[in-house]
């Protein structure tokens, strides 16, 4: 079972700046990459493989020196999108691939490797640094990968992680005394089973004299 774990990251004034420079350089590479794999169909009849696109992401990068500063996996990453994004199309899943506007590339994935979470020192991105995160709740299960998202000028860390679905037992397999029953009402909040009953908090009746001298 696949779940995700999402939490803020406060990335330096000087990691904002690699960031968004990565993603820049991503967007480049993924136009580029689509183009190529046009031109090919159209001149030549003969489509490019993932393992070619692959390829042909990683020599993009042993070429660009502004590239060879992203992680290797997350230029291989580009090329992954891109041979998704064909394939739902060829499916009849979705549209053709558009070329990509640098406003709607908004994120970079660590597939495998280039990444370590360390409570002490935050998050750590291969050639980003060690980046402030808040982890706001535990993680579950075996991180698998991790995307880092710009969204409306604020950053997240969404890590993928993989664990065993929880065992569900049949309704017939729990004790008695541990269901109960409840009938919410209009005059009583709520009727249980054992006759006992909750009223409403009327936060409002109990604060109408606070809210009047305030408004005084």
């Amino acid at each position: 079972m696949l779940s995700a774990f999402r939490y803020r990251l406060y990335p330096t004034a000087e990691q904002k700046i690699r960031l968004n420079r990565s993603l820049l350089l991503l967007c480049d590479l993924y136009n580029g990459l689509r183009a190529e794999k046009i031109r090919k169909y159209k001149e030549e009849r003969k489509s490019i493989s993932h393992t070619g696109l692959r390829a042909l992401a990683l020599e993009s990068r042993r070429q660009n020196l502004d590239l060879q500063a992203v992680h290797s996996q997350v230029v291989q990453n580009t090329a992954d999108r891109l041979h998704i994004a064909f394939k739902n199309f060829l499916g009849g899943r979705a549209r053709f691939p558009r070329f990509k506007r640098y406003s709607r590339y908004n994120s970079l994935t660590y597939p495998q490797s280039g990444f370590r979470l360390n409570p002490a020192k935050g998050l750590f991105l291969s050639r980003i640094g060690h980046v402030r995160i808040f982890v706001h709740r535990p993680m579950l299960g075996k991180v698998v990968r991790l995307s880092v998202k710009r969204e409306a000028n604020e950053w997240y860390a969404i890590f993928i992680t993989e664990r065993e679905a929880p065992i569900k037992r049949p309704l017939s397999e729990v004790p008695h005394e541990r269901i109960r029953s409840a009938d919410l009402g209009l005059s009583t909040f709520a009727v249980f089973d054992d006759s006992t009953s909750v009223e409403y908090q009327r936060f409002l009746k109990a604060s109408e004299a606070k809210l009047k001298h305030i408004q005084h």
